[in-house]
């Protein structure tokens, strides 16, 4: 994906995941929302498949 529309994906993304009526919305209805920016998830996808094999085959048997 160009990085000028990954950009504007994320930003979109932020802004509705941190919108004070949306939040309040998924609580009422007992979803709490947990923000992640997409930056910081591809770290932490990043980081899974750097992880020892056991681990990364937990995480699959997951799904």
């Amino acid at each position: 994906m160009p990085e000028e529309r990954l950009a504007y994906a994320r930003d979109a993304f932020e802004q509705a995941m941190t919108d004070p009526e949306l939040i309040a919305e998924a609580e009422a209805q007992n979803r709490p929302l947990s923000y992640l920016s997409g930056e910081d998830l591809q770290e932490m996808i990043a980081s899974a498949f750097d992880s020892p094999d056991a681990f990364q085959q937990l995480i699959e048997s997951s799904y």
